[in-house]
């Protein structure tokens, strides 16, 4: 197939007719039927733009896997991004850009406190496993057992509960 039949099938894809694609492309529609005809060659970024548009590709190697379609993108998972859900992005990257980076300093100074003498620089907060905080309810007299179990064993102290076995 000839370039020109090429193009014109790639605007008919679209469900465009020459004035509607000589539109979209900002030229006459004597320039788009000279394209069909085959007496000029079709430009590049005419013929790029509604590759793009049919999500056959977007530009470069980074995009590979990646394509637009009725005016969202779509990732190579399959997730769908509508414009306004884009523009948020950049603040994400920098903030995981930050982390990444205030988590190695984290790294760097547990590593030098490793071979320190003596009580580290660094103390993990009480309850701190390394992951997750795993802080235990703490009762008013500062007792770290459940609290559901305390009441229970108070009760049972008062001769209130006599459901209770010795734990």
């Amino acid at each position: 197939m000839e370039q020109g039949q090429q193009f014109k099938a790639l605007y008919s894809s679209l469900g465009f007719s020459a004035d509607e694609a000589a539109q979209l492309l900002h030229v006459t529609t004597r320039s788009v039927h000279n394209w069909v005809s085959g007496s000029v060659p079709v430009p590049y970024m005419a013929v790029k733009l509604l590759r793009l548009m049919l999500r056959y590709e977007l530009p470069g190697k980074a995009w590979e896997g990646w394509h637009l379609s009725a005016g969202k993108l779509y990732t190579p998972e399959g997730f769908e991004l509508a414009p306004h859900e884009v523009s948020w992005w950049s603040l994400l990257v920098r903030q995981a850009r930050m982390f990444r980076a205030t988590f190695a300093e984290l790294n760097a100074i547990r590593h030098q406190n490793r071979g320190s003498v003596g009580k580290p620089a660094m103390t993990p907060a009480p309850g701190f496993n390394g992951r997750f905080a795993v802080t235990p309810p703490v009762s008013a007299t500062g007792d770290t057992r459940c609290l559901h179990c305390q009441k229970r064993r108070t009760q049972q102290r008062r001769g209130l509960r006599t459901d209770l076995g010795p734990k």
